[in-house]
């Protein structure tokens, strides 16, 4: 858990009382998951949809906004898979809805920035188009013992996320297939604010 998240806790107010105005989650905002379903390079398909659980309350002026346990969807952006051709494979994730336990529904964009667990990642690699824009590449080892195996997954950035799974996928970098197994906690970040109801008092 971050710092601001610690101290962000440690000021949590009295909780929101029935009837408060809406609330804006803003921005840039992380959420950490933990996915319902696997994902493999060689098996998944873009458009393909997944399922994942909040692990960590979100707060805002040091109140909880979102409570864990609510869920989200995906779809999966982009696969690149040595299945089809490539040099590297690619897996780019997107978060697409919210389901508070509270029973509301909202419609998000949450890119995948990094993972929580899972996978034990080498020094990143950072991929940057002529504009800036960055993708940052995440290679490491999932799991211990006898079914150990190497991974990699992508972090896509921005509107350029196709033209920069593509070039990872010619670099030939990455290991012969990216995988992302059940439990899995990934962090997404938050590229739109969310205007959402308060959680109205117990």
């Amino acid at each position: 858990m971050s710092i601001d998240r610690v101290l962000i806790g440690l000021l949590l107010a009295a909780p929101i009382t029935a009837g408060a105005a809406d609330i804006t989650i803003p921005t840039g905002t992380m959420l950490d998951v933990r996915m319902d379903g696997a994902l493999h390079s060689d098996k998944t398909r873009e458009g393909d949809a997944f399922k994942a659980t909040l692990l960590e309350p979100v707060y805002a002026d040091a109140r909880v906004i979102l409570s864990s346990g609510g869920t989200v969807d995906g779809v999966v952006t982009s696969v690149k898979s040595r299945r089809d051709g490539n040099a590297s494979s690619v897996l780019g994730l997107r978060l697409t809805k919210l389901h508070t336990l509270q029973g509301q529904t909202y419609d998000i964009h949450g890119a995948m920035v990094g993972f929580r667990k899972h996978l034990t990642a080498a020094e990143p690699v950072t991929l940057t188009k002529d504009e800036g824009k960055k993708a940052v590449i995440v290679i490491g080892k999932e799991g211990e013992g006898a079914g150990d195996r190497s991974s990699s997954v992508v972090g896509l950035s921005g509107e350029t996320e196709k033209d920069l799974a593509a070039r990872w996928a010619l670099s030939g970098l990455s290991h012969d297939f990216v995988t992302i197994d059940v439990g899995s906690e990934i962090t997404f970040e938050l590229r739109d604010d969310i205007k959402v109801q308060a959680i109205p008092a117990p």
